[in-house]
């Protein structure tokens, strides 16, 4: 059985919305998008150590999907391939076919999939962003894992990471580590 980990950033307020770019998404009017552009590189230096060292497989939903395409694809952009080019990618998509190499379009029921995936062995998988796909596991129990990167930032408004309706549950604080620009990586593991 492989681990399933929440890989996220989120404001000091809890909104893991539009982090990237202000046009992001800017679902119910927000307008506060790319919010962790000021601290983004000592913080993906960081990511890159914590998250991206060990071989890994994604979990995303379609619109995270096309932005990492987007913007992480060695297709897209002409560089060598990166950690997330070269990882399976699992995608909830009503879609069939995926022009990101190795990406699988998954449909259905997601939580009775993402736990198929979970019961197979293989590297562990790390859900990146995706509101919808993140509360829907949140409420099934299904993450193993919280990585969560803290940015010094209240925006007020937007999608919040931990929503109503998810499954109350102990965890415990495993690292905890400050970039120099104030934004705080804490790893938390359910509790059995």
């Amino acid at each position: 059985m492989r681990k399933l980990s929440m890989v996220m950033f989120a404001t000091l307020d809890g909104v893991m919305q539009a982090p990237g770019h202000p046009m992001e998404d800017p679902a119910n009017g927000f307008d506060a998008g790319g919010w962790g552009m000021p601290y983004w590189g000592e913080t993906m230096a960081q990511a890159g150590k914590e998250a991206f060292s060990a071989p890994f497989e994604m979990v995303l939903g379609g619109t995270t999907y096309d932005l990492f395409f987007a913007n992480n694809s060695n297709q897209n952009n002409d560089g060598d391939p990166t950690p997330m080019d070269m990882a399976k990618k699992h995608v909830i998509t009503s879609r069939t076919e995926l022009e990101w190499d190795n990406s699988v379009p998954i449909g259905g029921d997601v939580a009775a999939e993402i736990a198929n995936l979970k019961a197979e062995d293989g590297l562990a998988l790390q859900l990146y962003g995706s509101w919808e796909l993140t509360q829907a596991l949140l409420k099934t129990d299904l993450i193993d894992e919280f990585m969560i990167w803290t940015f010094p930032v209240i925006v007020g408004n937007g999608k919040r990471l931990f929503d109503d309706g998810h499954i109350a549950q102990n965890v415990s604080l495993v690292k905890s580590e400050p970039t120099g620009n104030g934004v705080v990586l804490n790893i938390y593991k359910r509790e059995s």
